[in-house]
């Protein structure tokens, strides 16, 4: 089936956010397919060359439809920026999601990706590295990476330990997959341009742990 595309202004308001908090799952899906997609659409096509720029190679949008879900709606949903046209799942990717509370900017490698041992093996080797870069920023969350009370590590959190342990993770559990991300401030999410912004300033914070997935070329 063939879904028309539609553009909405990229800004997301607190109208959108509650978009989440509907339980009914029909109602929920149609709100996200009539309200959140068309803005996501427009928000990608407006990041794609930047971002391609950024990482040095093309990407191409993948904007989810959630087509097969029948039950248990989505608790977010995200324009994503793969490298490859097919499909954005098998390669890590940037993913701009959107959920109940606000709007993230994550890298994110999923538990059966192509490119997850790749990213799990340079994880480990540079643990020290990356370990340094989190203490220096600091903001950046590690989604699948919790505390004891399963909240998302953070900063000075992300120790090489931390991040070795969590790269064996990536190799030997088929289940386990990985997001790092950063929140977009909430303040630019009613301005297209501040939100792009904002953004790119977050994707190029990112970019040491999407290039964890890439060969060095």
């Amino acid at each position: 089936m063939t879904v028309e595309k539609v553009y909405l202004p990229a800004v997301f308001g607190q109208a959108q956010l509650d978009i989440f908090k509907i339980e009914d799952f029909q109602e929920r899906m149609s709100r996200l397919r009539v309200d959140i997609t068309p803005r996501l659409f427009t928000l990608g096509e407006l990041l794609l060359e930047p971002l391609s720029k950024v990482v040095r190679e093309p990407l191409y949008l993948h904007v989810a439809r959630h087509l097969r879900r029948t039950v248990n709606p989505p608790v977010a949903t995200w324009a994503a920026f793969a490298r490859t046209q097919r499909a954005y799942k098998p390669t890590v990717h940037i993913r701009t999601a959107v959920s109940r509370d606000g709007v993230h900017t994550n890298i994110f490698v999923e538990d059966y990706a192509e490119d997850r041992p790749l990213f799990a093996r340079q994880l480990m080797d540079r643990a020290d590295e990356m370990a340094k870069y989190f203490s220096g920023h600091p903001s950046i969350k590690a989604f699948t990476i919790t505390d004891a009370a399963d909240r998302p590590l953070a900063g000075e959190g992300l120790t090489a330990d931390v991040l070795r342990e969590f790269a064996m993770k990536l190799q030997t559990s088929r289940t386990q997959h990985s997001v790092f991300g950063l929140k977009v401030a909430p303040s630019a999410l009613s301005d297209t341009e501040a939100l792009c912004n904002n953004v790119m300033r977050n994707v190029k914070t990112l970019l040491p742990i999407y290039r964890l997935g890439m060969e060095r070329r």
